[in-house]
């Protein structure tokens, strides 16, 4: 199964807990989910090429989560390769049902140069992800991929100047540094503890921007934009004022890739559904307190949104390319926008 197969297939709910490559020996351990099935096995793929099926073991942290899923169970892996010389640069793990494949958890493996950049402190790590240290360092490079990955789908080049509208400490965009030179890469964010930061270590430009609109950006100033769990965090009419803005300071022709919690990541917060009928339009009531301090009280919240709502949402401004449920970091749904020329 070459590499285009590959993001052919529907990203799977899931984690890479941990990626190292030690003395010539790659290390990778997560799990995988799908909400309607078992995955009966998991095939690994080194750049394309098989490399055996994958060693399943027992994570009862892991089960314990899904216990509300009455008709499916997760399946942890751990994968052990030696490398022998190789220098492979990605890694594709497919869940197979039965004999077909189903669904896949990818990411690129980690360089000397993502190990050669300096890890924020522990505080900045935590208050956009939850973890810190290699666990923080796994998930945006995953999440990177995942990013990297759509944009190489639909064809959009990654190149010109690509911002980062939420960046917190450089989860991402620290990815986008080491990966992309050529490309020009800008972050904004309203922490500006951790613009700062990223202004000090990550080589790339970084503005503080208020919690409303408008920024300190042109008209038609970037190319590409990407917004990795902003929305998720932003009430209905927020979300509107952002989504204008967003579209003035994106070129004619230039697209927006930005996550939301669609209907898995709300079955996975309400262990399966607490609100009767599942999830509908939007719910942006919940207040979220990581922020305080930072954020105006009462701006941050737990958002859960539907696919219909977004994409309703989201054409306002821009044309709808695609919408990918669990396209970011096996959790959030990713819509793909592109403003018109």
């Amino acid at each position: 199964m070459n590499v285009i197969d590959l993001l052919n297939l529907p990203p799977s709910p899931g984690a890479l807990d941990l990626l190292t490559v030690t003395n010539d020996r790659l290390l990778a351990l997560g799990w995988m989910f799908q909400p309607n099935h078992t995955f009966g096995s998991i095939e690994a793929y080194l750049d394309g090429k098989p490399v055996g099926p994958v060693q399943s073991v027992s994570r009862p942290d892991v089960e314990k989560v899904f216990e509300w899923a009455r008709n499916a169970k997760p399946l942890s892996f751990v994968i052990e390769l030696s490398l022998e010389g190789t220098t492979p640069t990605r890694l594709d793990l497919v869940g197979r049902i039965g004999e077909a494949p189903a669904a896949r958890l990818s990411s690129l493996i980690p360089s000397e140069a993502d190990a050669q950049l300096p890890q924020p402190p522990d505080p900045l790590q935590e208050r956009v992800s939850g973890l810190h240290g290699l666990p923080f360092r796994v998930q945006g490079l995953q999440m990177f991929t995942d990013l990297v990955d759509q944009m190489t789908r639909l064809g959009i080049p990654a190149a010109g100047r690509i911002l980062d509208w939420g960046c917190g400490c450089g989860r991402v965009t620290r990815h986008f540094v080491t990966r992309l030179p050529k490309t020009k890469v800008l972050g904004c964010d309203i922490d500006r503890q951790a613009i700062e930061w990223c202004r000090q270590n990550l080589g790339a430009d970084f503005v503080h921007v208020a919690p409303m609109p408008p920024t300190p950006f042109k008209n038609a100033d970037v190319d590409v934009i990407i917004a990795c769990s902003v929305l998720t965090h932003l009430t209905e009419a927020v979300q509107d004022k952002w989504l204008s803005e967003m579209r003035r300071i994106l070129a004619p022709g230039g697209h927006f890739l930005a996550s939301t919690h669609g209907n898995y990541a709300f079955q996975f917060s309400h262990r399966g559904g607490a609100v009767p009928g599942g999830l509908a339009g939007i719910q942006d009531s919940q207040l979220d307190p990581v922020l305080d301090g930072i954020a105006p009280p009462g701006y941050y919240r737990g958002v859960f949104q539907s696919r219909d709502h977004t994409i309703k949402a989201c054409s306002k401004y821009f044309q709808v390319l695609d919408y990918v449920e669990q396209g970011l970091n096996g959790h959030q749904d990713l819509i793909i926008l592109r403003r018109p020329r």
